[in-house]
């Protein structure tokens, strides 16, 4: 009779137990289930002086690949004018992880760099 008991016992805690599992596991609303809107530029203003060349100058030239003296592919990317130049390519290597060859760039500086190019490289 004890073990009766015992076990009514265990059998509901372990009922209660799973429904609370199920029932936050499912919680649309959580943004732990939510992914970022990672390829939205509709809220990016990526300008170029202040977000693109800032990212540009710390993990491209600096990092010693497009600095006016290593040129890495033939490309240094030191102005405006070099980097606008190869905007589609540069932000194509970017998206694909193939640069930098460096570090790497976050999830925020990868969407300000394809914000800007595909905006039209603006010099602003």
């Amino acid at each position: 009779m004890k073990n009766l008991k015992l076990a009514g016992v265990f059998l509901s805690l372990f009922t209660i137990s799973g429904f609370l599992f199920v029932g936050c596991s499912s919680d649309k609303g959580s943004s732990i289930n939510t992914p970022p809107k990672t390829n939205d530029c509709s809220s990016v203003s990526a300008k170029f002086s202040a977000d693109v060349m800032p990212i540009i100058q710390s993990k491209c030239t600096g990092s010693g690949c497009h600095n006016a003296t290593d040129r890495a592919n033939g490309f240094a990317f030191t102005s405006y004018a070099a980097i606008s130049a190869q905007a589609a390519a540069i932000n194509s290597a970017v998206q694909s992880g193939v640069m930098p060859k460096v570090g790497s760039l976050t999830a925020e500086q990868k969407l300000i760099i394809k914000c800007w190019a595909t905006s039209g490289a603006l010099n602003n």
